[in-house]
């Protein structure tokens, strides 16, 4: 049976724009208390 996606990863250094992006958007969910529920949901 064929898998139904394909897994992909990448790795940024720090500095990175995408790291940098991934940091203020985890700052505005602990701001906003929803870090915790995004992590629960499985999102």
């Amino acid at each position: 049976m064929k898998d139904k996606y394909i897994l992909t990863a990448k790795s940024v250094t720090r500095g990175h724009p995408d790291k940098l992006c991934g940091t203020v958007a985890d700052s505005g969910l602990d701001t906003c208390g929803l870090r915790k529920q995004v992590i629960a949901s499985g999102w």
